[in-house]
């Protein structure tokens, strides 16, 4: 599963330590509770409750996210109000570890945005 599955998760051509560590990641899930999780993710219906959503959201995507495209990210961000959204570049669907730098900058400014505006 695993080994089917990371190139659809990464940017291509993925960088092959990243790849490695994906896949070693995902051998060691139990593909029982992987398909219960993936089956709760695809038919949970949670358009309502995105738009009931008051606290200070951030969405970040991949620009070669095959799995949450950018448009789909895009309508998920129209319907949480003020929510903002973020594309990083040369990444696909785990932009954490694809382009950790540019997600822990996006993350942080974001975190301090949220604190700044608590004060």
């Amino acid at each position: 599963m695993a080994e089917a599955r990371v190139d659809i998760l990464l940017a291509q051509p993925a960088d092959p330590r990243v790849r490695h560590e994906v896949i070693e990641t995902m051998s060691r899930i139990d593909p029982a509770a992987y398909r219960i999780g993936a089956e709760a993710v695809w038919l949970a219906a949670q358009r309502a409750r995105a738009g009931a959503i008051a606290r200070p959201t951030l969405i970040v995507v991949g620009d070669h996210d095959a799995v949450t495209p950018v448009a789909l990210s895009k309508e998920l961000a129209d319907m949480i109000p003020g929510a903002q959204m973020e594309v990083i570049q040369n990444a696909g669907h785990l932009t954490n570890l694809e382009q950790p730098n540019e997600f822990n900058r996006i993350v942080g400014a974001f975190i301090r945005g949220v604190d700044s505006g608590a004060s």
